[in-house]
């Protein structure tokens, strides 16, 4: 569900990028980013708590949870920028902070998921055809 929530978030900001004006369609593309991850953050909660395992102790832990508040603010700014239902845009420099957000949130999501497989990766090979797969994102970040 998280990388569900990460690629609803690129989709929609690359689907800025080239200028799409449908803002039901980014709506609905920020919408399904924020219900994954929090669908994704119940599941991640209800097993640990199923083991009895704390919470937030891991340096992916906590910046999944900043992944999180991002993609959550992110979900919010979208129908505020776009107005779903008169379709204007409200400014054309919040369009841009819009894009730059969703570029920093992609970016940090990368990262976490950069740390939580050296986490938990023993074999070095495995490890770095892991990076390799999700180095595949990055040139994502330049457009």
């Amino acid at each position: 569900m998280m990388l569900t929530s990460i690629v609803s978030v690129a989709s929609s900001v690359l689907a800025q990028r080239i200028d799409v004006r449908d803002p039901v369609r980014l709506t609905l593309l920020a919408c399904a980013s924020s219900w994954s991850v929090l669908a994704g953050l119940y599941v991640i909660w209800a097993v640990k708590e199923s083991y009895g395992k704390p919470h937030f102790l891991s340096m992916h832990a906590h910046m999944g949870g900043m992944t999180l508040g991002g993609i959550l603010t992110y979900g919010l700014a979208v129908p505020f920028v776009y107005n779903p239902f008169t379709g204007q845009v409200r400014n054309k420099q919040y369009q841009k902070y819009l894009i730059q957000l969703g570029k920093g949130v992609t970016g940090m999501a990368l990262m976490g998921m950069m740390v939580g497989m050296i986490e938990i990766e023993r074999s070095w090979i495995m490890l770095a055809l892991w990076m390799g797969s999700i180095a595949l994102f990055a040139p994502f970040l330049i457009l």
